[in-house]
């Protein structure tokens, strides 16, 4: 009788053992998913930041000289740093995949006097147009 209690006992053991194995598994496949998804969603932000900010920059300048909107963008999280250069806006931003530039290209000159926070959150920016070139600014 003693026998088959044990038998049980270690039917049971291997039983948890094989779940808890399958349920910790799931756990890190699904962790790992996650993180790409949150990398490839702060990705699609960041190039939805530049091409916003260009695709503006460029409406602005062929309304023509005196010509000035504000937009509200979002900032994600993980940017570290915008610049203006002449012919583009480039985002540097890290996440767990490490340092990443991108660069966008505009057809206008741009240009910032004070540079554009890069604080995550909203941000309200000022495009103004001057006769060679649009100016970006914080509004």
């Amino acid at each position: 009788m003693l026998r088959k209690r044990g038998q049980v006992g270690m039917e049971y053991l291997i039983i948890v053992s094989f779940i808890t194995f399958v349920i910790i598994s799931m756990v890190v496949v699904s962790y790992y998913y996650i993180d790409s998804s949150k990398k490839r969603m702060n990705d699609n932000q960041i190039e939805s930041l530049g091409k916003s900010i260009v695709n503006s920059a460029e409406s602005v300048f062929y309304e023509g000289a005196p010509s000035q909107i504000i937009i509200t963008v979002y900032i994600p999280k993980g940017v570290q740093s915008i610049q203006v250069t002449d012919y583009a806006l480039i985002i540097n931003s890290s996440s767990t995949a490490g340092v990443s530039t991108r660069a966008f290209i505009s057809k206008v000159k741009l240009n910032s006097v004070s540079g554009i926070l890069a604080t995550e959150g909203t941000h309200n920016l000022l495009i103004k147009a001057s006769s060679d070139r649009v100016f970006i600014e914080n509004a």
